[in-house]
């Protein structure tokens, strides 16, 4: 039931610090996260996203993580922007693993509503259910889609929901 409004870089993150830091058995559900693209909410100029679970310059272990029931807003679409709902990306050594995202909300992103994976970064055995996405915006780079895999493995996506996307790919 929290709300967070308007926080610099990510409003939630699941991000283990260091080469043995551990983010394990967490459980985020029921938040409303409101979020801006525009620049002066950003620290640094770090863009997002606006639920991260793992990180990408991070070593340290996420696994056995459950993000559900969330409603993610983003607001204030900047067209350079690849701001994203839900990102669940692995480390640079270690992958985030066994997290489930299920029924959760997220409007308008310029980026992916949800992404997982990324170049030299394995995210596995994760589930992403049940889940919606409104109205989205394709980010200025054309590759968005509602819902992007990038060397994951192991994933189940299922009956989750795109509705008015204007993403390259849903």
């Amino acid at each position: 039931g929290n709300i967070f409004k308007n926080c610099y870089r990510e409003l939630i993150g699941l991000e283990a610090y260091g080469a043995t830091g551990v983010v394990e058995d967490v459980t985020v559900t029921g938040n409303v996260l409101m979020a801006s693209e525009l620049a002066g909410y950003h620290q640094g100029g770090s863009v997002g996203p606006a639920l991260l679970v793992g990180g990408s310059t991070s070593l340290g272990t996420v696994r056995n993580c459950t993000v559900t029931g969330n409603t993610i807003q983003v607001r204030d679409n900047v067209a350079s922007s690849i701001y994203r709902g839900i990102d669940i990306t692995g480390g640079t050594s270690n992958p985030v693993e066994d997290c489930l995202v299920s029924n959760n909300m997220v409007y308008t992103p310029s980026g992916a509503g949800i992404w997982a994976g990324a170049l030299g970064q394995v995210t596995r055995n994760c589930k992403v259910s049940d889940n919606t996405i409104y109205g989205a915006n394709a980010a200025a780079s054309g590759t968005a889609s509602a819902i992007t895999l990038r060397n994951a493995t192991g994933f189940t996506v299922q009956d989750n929901k795109v509705r008015g996307s204007a993403h390259v790919y849903a």
